[in-house]
Parts: structure tokens; sequence; C-alpha cells
């Protein structure tokens, strides 16, 4: 279906030799030719690298947001923070957040048949960077003045509300992005493998909701009385580390999607008289 090879003898569970497209796939397509997988997609080139922009970006920010709690963590044993450090890790991730978000706008109607409801959840996905950007540098700022997030008995309630508020505009995020990424996997796992797999942003967005009950956790130590709670306090911080290894690691199997369904969708559309001759 990409490179008119003669599959002919070959395997259905195979590739094709000349340029790796699953031979189920160019099946799929001599049965059904007009099967949304195929649904030629405009500006090819902008939605595959605004796409990756956005994964790329995302885990850029989350691996920056590491970096403070490194340093927290490092200060525990040395006394000592650098809270510069931990101020610029801060404000860089929010930008990075940022441009992942405008990066979206390149994805919000791949192509002419995508429905209005996809691209107006796009749409939100990228509106929801508005309070998640905003939120990162408000904490930020308390952690300029408050820097031991975690590693502390008296933690910061309003720093706690502005990282469900976060939690929040990540699930809209996920769940914005998600229909219009499911048609492009369908399209990348076609070509690839022949079949179309369930994807992975519903289990990113189940993450950040355990995330969320570990703040909450945290949110009750936090207007409790102090001594009565540090159980649940334990847990919550435990529960807030845990969930935000899993989220990323999850950005990292996004960005290698990314990069694989980016190959796809620069393969151009065959025409059906490529396939199917005169």
């Amino acid at each position: 279906m990409v490179c008119g090879y003669e599959l002919q003898g070959l395997s259905v569970r195979g590739v094709c030799p000349e340029c790796g497209t699953a031979v189920r796939g160019t099946i799929l397509y001599r049965v059904d030719p007009r099967a949304e997988e195929f649904t030629p997609i405009r500006r090819r080139r902008l939605v595959a690298t605004c796409l990756v922009m956005w994964s790329s970006g995302a885990l850029a920010a989350a691996a920056t947001l590491w970096l403070p709690r490194l340093c927290e963590a490092w200060a525990t044993v040395t006394k000592s923070l650098n809270t510069p450090t931990v101020e610029l890790a801060g404000r860089a991730a929010a930008v990075l957040a940022g441009l992942s978000g405008l990066s979206l706008l390149g994805v919000v109607r791949p192509t002419r048949e995508t429905p209005i409801r996809k691209s107006l959840a796009m749409v939100g996905a990228v509106l929801a960077h508005g309070p998640l950007v905003w939120s990162m540098l408000v904490i930020d700022r308390i952690d300029a003045t408050r820097p031991i997030a975690y590693f502390t008995d008296s933690p910061s309630i309003e720093r706690i509300v502005l990282r469900l508020v976060e939690a929040v505009s990540m699930v809209v995020i996920l769940l914005g992005v998600r229909p219009v990424a499911r048609d492009l996997v369908k399209r990348s796992l076609v070509l690839r493998t022949g079949r179309v797999d369930r994807q992975t942003i519903l289990a990113m967005s189940g993450v950040v909701v355990i995330g969320a009950i570990g703040d909450l956790l945290r949110l009750w130590t936090a207007v409790s009385p102090r001594g009565e709670v540090w159980l649940p306090a334990a847990i919550g911080t435990l529960i807030v580390a845990f969930t935000s290894v899993l989220l990323t690691l999850g950005l990292v199997s996004a960005l290698v999607d990314s990069a694989r369904i980016h190959k796809a969708i620069l393969i151009p559309s065959p025409s059906l008289e490529k396939l199917t001759g005169e």
C-alpha cells in the first residue's frame, strides 16, 4: 500500500521487505480503502511535528520538576539547599508545559473528516494548559520561600491545593487529547502491525487521579492537629512520589509512540488506483 512491492507469497503476519508496512495493513486497505485509519491527513508535517513537540515538551517539563525534589532530598542529608536552582527549575518546567500546550494547536483537526467534538476536545486540552502553567508558576513562587515541600511537618496548604489544580488540568488535557490521538494511533499501528491496539492515555489519567488522592491525604494532614495524622501524611507522600514516577514513565512511552506516529503520518496516503490498478 505504500511502496507498491509485490506481496504475493508472503505471510499475512509479515511485513513488506521493501518499506516495512504490515501485510495486514495492505489487506485492510484493499478490502476497505475508505477505512478511517487511512483518512488523508492535512499538513502532515505540521501535525507530525506538533505531536512530537507536545509529548517531548511534557516529558521535559516532568523531568525538570524532578530537580527540585532531588535537591530537597539531598538537603535532608547536607542541611543546605540551593534555592535558586529550585526556583529556576520550576520556571523552566512551566515554560516547557506552556510550549507543549501551544503545540497541540497543530493537531486540533488533522483530517477533514475529524468530528467537531474531537476537535473541541483538543481545544479544551489546549486551554487546560492555562491553569496548569499558572499553578506551576505559583508553586514555584511558594517554593522560593518554602523550598522544603515534602520533607517537612508543616506542608503548605496553598501548595497542595495548587497541585490539585494541576491534577485536574492534566486529566482534562489527557482526556481532551485522547480522541484525536486514538485516530492517529490507529493509522500508525495499522501501518506497522496491521492491527489496532488500545493506548494508555486512560491509564495515565488514572495515575494522575491516584496522585491527587495522595495530595488529599497530605491536605488532611496539613489542616489537622499535629501528631495525630502522621501515617496518612506518610502514605500520601509515598503515593505522590510513586505516581510521579509512573507519570514520568508514561510520558516517556508517549514520546516513543509519538515518534512512531510521526513516521506513519509522513507516509503519503496511497490512492485507490495504486492499490487496485486500472
